[in-house]
């Protein structure tokens, strides 16, 4: 059935409150050591990836890379990846990286 507003409302409501963009950006921050991720030669080794290009093309695209960072739970260092930490799916803190313009691909 087709979505209402009130439906699309609370969506919005649940994003706002479950994932502040102030609270994910300053965890995003702490995780991956910037305001905004791009892949690079030394993100890459970061993620204990060997090649920043074989990484790119893996990822295969926006979607593919924030995926993995909002599954990621190293860089660097372990820590409980972004999806954990605020208790969302993968796919839904995916998002939300690009909602808030986090990464770059």
């Amino acid at each position: 059935h087709p979505r209402t507003g009130q439906e699309r409302e609370a969506d919005k409501f649940a994003v706002y409150f479950l994932m502040p963009a102030k609270s994910v950006k300053h965890v995003f921050e702490q995780f991956f050591s910037t305001q905004k991720f791009s892949i690079t030669q030394e993100t890459a080794f970061a993620l204990r990836q060997l090649d920043a290009n074989a990484f790119r093309e893996a990822c295969g695209d926006l979607r593919g890379l924030t995926r993995y960072l909002a599954a990621c739970d190293f860089f660097n260092r372990p820590f409980k990846s972004m999806s954990q930490r605020f208790r969302v799916s993968v796919e839904t803190m995916a998002i939300r990286l690009e909602e808030l313009e986090l990464v770059k691909y």
